[in-house]
């Protein structure tokens, strides 16, 4: 449910801007169940170097699981720079990842290897800002589940 609710609200931001590509927001969630207790932010911002910066946050039992993206914007066309998942749960998925486009790799520092970039890659935040403006921009194309 609250997925749900965090990618209608981030698409309608992102819908709702039809003079910029996208808008910087900061959305705090919380919630509780008996004892325990968790909060989340989720973070867009245009960092002063011009690329932007996506972080959803979440934190619970005194712990952190972080995942961040940087990214540059241009022509309605995310591209992926930087990428770190940090999940103290569960380090084996914790990855930190580098998109050196004109040597065409990307680079993961956790894990020690490097992989070929191939077409359009994304990592798993600005994907999903790229979705949006992609839905946003043709609505029609997003009308079935064939997309």
């Amino acid at each position: 449910m609250l997925k749900r609710l965090i990618l209608t609200a981030t698409l309608l931001i992102a819908c709702a801007t039809e003079a910029s590509d996208l808008v910087p927001f900061t959305a705090k969630y919380s919630s509780d169940y008996g004892m325990l207790s968790a909060t989340g932010v989720r973070k867009l911002e245009q960092r002063g170097d011009g690329n932007w910066g996506f972080e959803n946050r979440a934190s619970a039992l005194m712990t952190d699981v972080i995942e961040t993206s940087t990214f540059s914007l241009r022509d309605r066309h995310v591209k992926s720079l930087n990428y770190n998942f940090r999940n103290p749960f569960n380090t084996k998925r914790n990855l930190s990842l580098t998109f050196n486009w004109p040597k065409g790799e990307v680079s993961d520092s956790v894990h020690n290897n490097t992989l070929p970039l191939q077409g359009e890659v994304y990592d798993k935040l600005s994907y999903q800002l790229q979705l949006q403006l992609d839905a946003c921009s043709n609505p029609e194309k997003f009308k079935s589940r064939d997309y």
